[in-house]
């Protein structure tokens, strides 16, 4: 495992046995329940808790709990005046479950979410770093991408190719692990419009949505290549 890599998860695990996981099942439920009540305020609280859970919980393989969850994302981000991160949580909810029931939502939200259903979405892409372990599986959307490696000795593009849009990612430590080690939204730029590149995120920390793009930029310092690079595709 790469020096950074092990640093890394070094540091998770501490701050995991420091601070216990939260609930994603009971924070997305006070989530709903509070959009449904007009209760902003609590809900941005609860949906902030059940994204932290992304980082150590389950992995999130059902449809119809991504788009419930997309539905609480959205509501945040439309108060806090992000209209696209508002539109492609929209976006991501229908895509996981069309039939995902709208009626917490504010009348705005819900006519939203239908005028979403049909946009069309560009391919998009991200690299992670640092760049996981070998071993490890990266979810997109619930779905594991295969992680192919080259020889020990070889540089390789950490690319994981999705579509433009917000994705939920998350990091287990093996392909039978069903708990994550790392976890986050990514909002991804369309890659076919000139000039966009694929972002970069750090998996280890949590997403920057609102008013600006979710990517981070890497520490000072920090490098991108090494002979422990490897290369992901959807399945």
């Amino acid at each position: 495992m790469p020096l950074l890599s092990s640093l890394v998860l070094l540091w998770s695990g501490l701050a995991a046995a420091a601070t216990p996981c939260p609930d994603f099942a009971s924070a997305l439920s006070r989530a709903e329940e509070a959009i449904a009540a007009g209760d902003v305020s609590t809900a941005v609280e609860s949906q902030l808790t059940a994204e932290r859970a992304l980082a150590c919980g389950p992995i999130v393989t059902s449809d119809r709990v991504r788009a419930r969850f997309m539905l609480v994302v959205a509501v945040r981000l439309d108060d806090q005046g992000d209209r696209l991160g508002t539109d492609n949580a929209l976006f991501a909810a229908w895509s996981a479950w069309p039939a995902v029931p709208t009626d917490i939502l504010p009348a705005t939200l819900r006519q939203r979410f239908l005028d979403r259903s049909h946009a069309e979405v560009g391919p998009g892409a991200f690299r992670l770093f640092p760049i996981p372990d070998r071993k490890s599986t990266i979810y997109v959307d619930g779905t594991p991408t295969s992680i192919q490696r080259l020889l020990d000795n070889a540089e390789a593009d950490p690319l994981v190719k999705t579509t433009a849009g917000l994705h939920l990612v998350q990091l287990a430590q093996s392909i039978d692990d069903e708990v994550a080690i790392a976890g986050r939204l990514m909002d991804l730029d369309d890659i076919s419009r000139l000039g966009v590149q694929p972002l970069q995120f750090n998996i280890f920390e949590q997403s920057v949505l609102g008013g600006g793009r979710s990517a981070l930029k890497l520490p000072t310092g920090v490098e991108s290549s090494g002979p422990s690079g490897g290369c992901a595709g959807h399945k």
